[in-house]
């Protein structure tokens, strides 16, 4: 099994976009952050070894937070993509390994169905471009499993626990990075910008008679 600092360094060898779309919202995940968000799944969670965990990465990109599932503690991945580009990258990245077992789905999220699974991870579209684009991508991955782990602009998190709560989800765990953006779109003034981002895990919640 892989440490966190050695799957930082795998991550980072990872491709990730060429040129970004401005209308999805296409901004890579940072290594170090997807490599902590993947390490505390795997410690905070009491697996039963005789059975297989399967995870969706919604609106995977170019696939850093489900490759490093794979990498680190899921026997299933499936990639839920629309954009081709990012589908040839994603493909790419995959090839380096052998051994993961996953699909990938090339279609939009809202227009296709995406098979149950233990856990959804998603770095989705911050809602800044395409307005509640991020409430939308929490709802579909809320059909798909009891349990989200998802990154959101630090400053929608009081909002999106409300909204959850709504749709009968709570977030249960909470933390907050800061993601270190390379200038690679044209509306990008700065080289580097550092923008504040939540990590909000969302459990499903039971109901008591």
């Amino acid at each position: 099994m892989k440490s966190k600092k050695e799957l930082a360094i795998e991550l980072q060898k990872l491709k990730v976009f060429e040129k970004p779309k401005f209308n999805l919202e296409q901004y890579p995940t940072n290594a170090d952050v997807a490599a902590d968000v993947l390490w505390d799944i795997l410690i905070k969670q009491d697996y039963d070894s005789e059975k297989e965990i399967s995870v969706v990465d919604l609106g995977a990109g170019t696939g850093i937070l489900g490759t490093g599932a794979a990498l680190l503690f899921a026997d299933k991945i499936i990639f839920v993509e629309k954009d081709p580009e990012a589908i040839k990258v994603l493909k790419e990245n995959l090839a380096c390994y052998k051994g993961i077992n996953y699909e990938i789905i090339e279609k939009d999220i809202f227009l296709t169905s995406i098979p149950k699974a233990d856990f959804v991870i998603m770095n989705p579209p911050f809602g800044t471009k395409n307005e509640n684009l991020d409430t939308k991508f929490l709802e579909r991955a809320f059909s798909i499993s009891d349990k989200v782990y998802s990154l959101h602009k630090t400053s929608t998190k009081e909002f999106l626990k409300k909204f959850c709560l709504k749709r009968g989800f709570q977030v249960i765990e909470e933390k907050d990075y800061s993601f270190l953006l390379h200038q690679t779109m044209s509306h990008h003034k700065k080289r580097l910008e550092r923008v504040e981002v939540s990590l909000l895990v969302y459990e499903k919640m039971t109901t008591t008679n």
